[in-house]
């Protein structure tokens, strides 16, 4: 138990002899993918460490982060009595330690000198996700103001990637595919800077893995996520590393996340108003006839 408590860094700062005394306060908890580890507004009583799998963070249906193995969240609950101010999800098969703030603030009180450092820590950590949190509500902000834009869908698309580029670090390239229900295709609407995957490489990709994309070949990387509305896959948009080795960034397929969730609408209207222009020239081009 001590080995998985110090995969966590901020359990670093425990002397092991120290760490043991905490054990008998870790519970173990399973939740297969899907679950709600716990919800909004509910009580905030504890604190959880990943041991295994991946935990999505949300607040009002929009992700906030995403935590892996050896990751701490819900620790804003030993800070303050308060209820949950997000949701945590489990995004796969998950094993968490999961220890109460009673038990937790206890052991800080009985080892203070290395309580405090624990909890500078903790603060450095939420510092650190408060910056990146920015990043995404800045994202989102001017991502909603391109949705809100009367643009065709081509233009509302490739201003949607160069977005993307440009806020994605890692990202040195980009496509959004769109399907065509109407003749059942698929279309590369917008397309920038791509040197790893163009329309053919997409739609293999599309067929082949299904839901999120996250491929490494040679010469980069290849992140994919789908545009869903109503349930239904109406799009893709693919982002790659073609320049560095750097892996995408947890942070960086949120803030992608975030533009799928908000970009389907918008292509949705634009395609609704091309086809109210389609119908309106040809009623124009009958009148004229007759």
């Amino acid at each position: 138990m001590i080995e998985k408590l110090k995969k966590a860094k901020i359990f670093a700062v425990f002397p092991e002899n120290i760490l043991k005394e905490l054990v008998p306060a870790v519970v173990i908890e399973n939740y297969s993918e899907g679950d709600m580890v716990f919800k909004e507004n509910s009580e905030g009583n504890a604190v959880y460490i990943i041991d295994k799998g991946r935990v999505q963070i949300l607040k009002e249906g929009k992700i906030l982060g995403v935590f892996s193995e050896g990751e701490v969240f819900g620790e804003m609950a030993l800070y303050e009595q308060e209820k949950r101010s997000a949701s945590a999800k489990a995004l796969s098969d998950i094993t968490l330690l999961k220890i109460s703030n009673s038990d937790f603030r206890k052991f800080i009180r009985e080892h203070s000198e290395f309580g405090v450092n624990f909890l500078l820590g903790s603060i450095g950590e939420m510092s650190a996700r408060l910056r990146k949190t920015s990043q995404y509500f800045v994202t989102v902000f001017e991502t909603g103001k391109i949705v809100g834009g009367r643009y065709s869908v081509e233009e509302l698309t490739q201003k949607i990637i160069l977005k993307i580029i440009n806020d994605v670090r890692t990202a040195t390239g980009g496509m959004v595919m769109i399907k065509n229900n109407i003749i059942d295709t698929w279309q590369a609407t917008a397309s920038e800077n791509n040197k790893l995957i163009d329309f053919d490489g997409a739609m293999d990709l599309i067929e082949s893995q299904k839901g999120n994309i996250y491929i490494s070949r040679e010469g980069g990387k290849i992140l994919g996520l789908p545009i869903i509305t109503n349930e239904e896959t109406i799009g893709y948009i693919f982002v790659e590393n073609s320049e560095t080795d750097d892996d995408f960034k947890r942070e960086e397929e949120i803030i992608l996340s975030s533009v799928c969730n908000q970009v389907g609408l918008g292509i949705i209207n634009a395609l609704k108003r091309q086809e109210e222009e389609n119908k309106k020239r040809l009623e124009e081009k009958r009148i004229w006839k007759y």
